[in-house]
This record gives structure tokens, C-alpha cells and sequence, in this order.
């Protein structure tokens, strides 16, 4: 999995300085430290991982932030001894807990730690990141799906501000309402 050209063309929107990479076993690939600056990815990036998310101190504001969530990558933390188990089983009092966690911590990554956020996720993700105000924006595979939050793109204006749309507009300065 390759997402090296929407982080390019996210960078073109707006220049990355500083991203931060959540799931590291996921990318570690390209990020062979902790922080560095890769000839591939533009910007410097540091890596952290899940768990780390919530208590990850707010010292600064990144430009991007990726966050992986999807089987392969509990699968993986599961093998690495990690005592964290898999997120997304909500039948299990700890799988709930973990959700309740991943729920915080991507609120927090969200509002506090960076400007834009990708989220790497497995569809059924996908009603927790919609109601979070995340967007879809590309499906890389049957069981992959990129969203998108954007704090300057999240909330346009309404058009009912606009005084045509007021109640009784016709009314306006012929009584006292």
C-alpha cells in the first residue's frame, strides 16, 4: 500500500513542515526513526504508536497526521506483545474500552495535535469516523478506506445565514418584529 502520492498532493495543497505518524507498524517502512526527514515523504515526521496517542503531550501542532487502524496492524501489535487486544470487537467489555480509547485519543489528534487527519481504515470504522467528522475520500481496496478531516474545510457557512432566507424577509423594516 502506497500512499505516498496523496500525501504529496495534500503537501502541494498545503506544505507539510511537521507530520505526525500514528501505527507505526504500519508505514515503519518509511520511517526508519523516530523522527526524521525522508527523501520520501515531504516534511519531518515523527512516529508514534496507538497507545501512545493519549498521552502524547501537546508541545506542538502538526501539519498531517496518519493514523492506521485496521486488522493487520492489531494483528500485528497482538504479536508484538502488546496487551493493548484489537479495537474493533464491541461485543467485549475490552474491546468497548478500546473503542471508548481510540474514540478519545483520535478526538484529541483531531482537535489539539494536528491540522489535517488521515485515517487508514477498514470499513467498519466507518460510521465511528463519519460521526467524528471525518470525510471518505478514496477507497484504496475492498477492506481499506481513506478519511479526511480538514479543520478548514470542515464546516462551510450555511447559505440560511443569508438574509433571503430569514423568516418573513418581506416584512423587513414595514413592522417591529
Amino acid at each position: 500500500m502506497d500512499i505516498l502520492p496523496l500525501i504529496d498532493r495534500l503537501a502541494q495543497e498545503k506544505p507539510i513542515a511537521q507530520g505526525l505518524l500514528v501505527g507505526d507498524l504500519l508505514l515503519g517502512n518509511c520511517l526508519p526513526d523516530s523522527q526524521q526527514t525522508t527523501s520520501h515523504w515531504p516534511g519531518t515526521w515523527q512516529s508514534i504508536a496507538l497507545h501512545e496517542l493519549t498521552t502524547l503531550a501537546f508541545t506542538q501542532r502538526y501539519d498531517l497526521a496518519v493514523i492506521a487502524l485496521y486488522h493487520s496492524y492489531y494483528e500485528g501489535n497482538l504479536a508484538a506483545n502488546n496487551p493493548v487486544p484489537p479495537i474493533n470487537q464491541p461485543d467485549s467489555i475490552i474491546g468497548s474500552k478500546n473503542q471508548q480509547l481510540l474514540v478519545q485519543g483520535i478526538t484529541r489528534l483531531r482537535d489539539l495535535l494536528a491540522r489535517r487527519v488521515l485515517v487508514l481504515a477498514s470499513p467498519e470504522f466507518g460510521a465511528t469516523l463519519h460521526a467524528l467528522g471525518f470525510s471518505q475520500i478514496e477507497q484504496l481496496s475492498q477492506n481499506l478506506v481513506i478519511w479526511q478531516f480538514n479543520i478548514l474545510s470542515y464546516k462551510q457557512v450555511p447559505d440560511w445565514l443569508n438574509s433571503k432566507y430569514w423568516a418573513n424577509p418581506e416584512n423587513w423594516n414595514k413592522y417591529r418584529w
